[in-house]
């Protein structure tokens, strides 16, 4: 939880920079343990089955462009989030999704 929490942290600026995500806000979660060959639209796709999505981004390296494994996912609305965070087995890609709390570095 302490390395998903500093990778949450390393990423806010990076993504914010490009003014594509919105960690910070009660509809998002950020999502670790990403298959590294999973892309934006297939995460997309799966968290569409538990309620609209309105924005994905799996982040990446940006000197290789390769994904670090994690992510965030904005819900529509916020208690679908609320309940994302409470499951505790999601398999996506043959890997257990960590669904936590998305936020900013301070």
């Amino acid at each position: 939880a302490v390395a998903a929490a500093a990778a949450v942290a390393a990423a806010a600026p990076n993504a914010a920079a490009d003014g594509d995500t919105r960690e910070g806000d009660e509809a998002s979660v950020f999502v670790g343990g990403i298959s590294w060959k999973a892309e934006d639209a297939s995460l997309h796709a799966f968290f569409s089955k538990y309620g609209e999505v309105t924005h994905c981004k799996i982040i990446v390296d940006n000197a290789t462009n390769k994904s670090k494994g994690y992510g965030f996912v904005t819900f529509a609305d916020p208690a679908v989030a609320k309940k994302m965070r409470s499951k505790k087995r999601i398999m996506f890609m043959g890997k257990t999704l960590n669904i936590n709390v998305a936020f900013r570095r301070q």
